[in-house]
């Protein structure tokens, strides 16, 4: 059918109460099923005398349904922004530094140290 974003118009759900999100839902789904009834016209299989016109339709559907879909992610995005950040994890108590106790760790960073000093000639 075309771009990534034309695959299937079952898959679009929007949650929202908003009149303007359903009636963007809605026209983005009858653009979509237009597009489906258009596509098989705008394939190089098709050879009928009147694929120039249907398969016309089928890029005015596209055009169309790219447009609709930027609109709903636009007031997607201005949602996603207005939702109240996250609160700040709470401090360490008595805790200034997380301490590494892993015994992994502390062994790569003896032999990375070893290894430094190795290399500016302060070997130990």
């Amino acid at each position: 059918m075309g771009g990534r974003g034309a695959s299937s118009s079952k898959s679009i759900s929007y949650k929202s109460n908003n009149s303007t999100t359903k009636s963007l839902q809605k026209q983005i789904e009858n653009v979509s099923n237009k597009m489906r009834e258009y596509a098989q016209y705008a394939t190089p299989a098709y050879t009928g005398a009147d694929k120039q016109s249907k398969s016309k339709k089928y890029y005015d559907y596209q055009r169309k349904y790219r447009a609709l879909k930027k609109e709903m992610n636009e007031i997607d995005d201005k949602k996603a922004n207005n939702k109240p950040k996250s609160t700040p994890k709470p401090k360490l108590k008595g805790r200034k530094e997380w301490e590494v106790t892993s015994q992994t760790y502390e062994r790569a960073q003896k032999r990375l140290n070893k290894d430094v000093n190795h290399w500016f000639g302060r070997g130990m």
